[in-house]
């Protein structure tokens, strides 16, 4: 009973604590919120879901697996593409950090190779959008894009 009584109190104060925060947008090739950074989480613009986790310069998806780096005010998948672009934050969106708090430590539970590779970025957007690019499990590598929709393999 104590111990819920101090998780429901810091979590309150937890909440009153994160009312001033930094976050960062990212921007897909058409130049729309895609995504925020918040405390190395990534949400998604529109959900405010946690997709990912940054630790250091590597971005982690949602399953646990390196899926690129984020570095020079851009996020790039392992093969160079650019998956999105960082941009001052215009308007602050409404969501709950500790929600997202909890949904970080999910993902960071599943990291299991801290290893990054080295990523050599192209002058070349990723065909696939940020949630796609999360959440599709092992490394995405564009073969095709035909009626705008991306063909791959794994």
């Amino acid at each position: 009973m104590e111990l819920v009584i101090f998780f429901h109190l810091a979590a309150s104060s937890f909440r009153q604590q994160t009312k001033i925060f930094s976050m960062t947008t990212l921007m897909d090739r058409h130049g729309k919120p895609c995504a925020y950074l918040y405390n190395n989480k990534l949400l998604l613009a529109g959900s405010m879901e946690v997709m990912g986790v940054t630790l250091g310069d590597c971005v982690f998806g949602r399953s646990g697996e390196v899926k690129g780096k984020i570095f020079d005010k851009g996020l790039y998948s392992i093969s160079g593409e650019t998956v999105a672009m960082e941009e001052e934050m215009k308007t602050i969106p409404n969501f709950d950090p500790m929600h997202a708090l909890f949904q970080g430590w999910e993902i960071l539970e599943k990291i299991k190779d801290h290893s990054c590779p080295w990523i050599i970025p192209k002058n070349k957007w990723l065909a696939l959008g940020i949630e796609e690019f999360l959440t599709m499990p092992g490394v995405v590598t564009i073969v095709k894009v035909k009626n705008n929709k991306a063909l791959h393999r794994m």
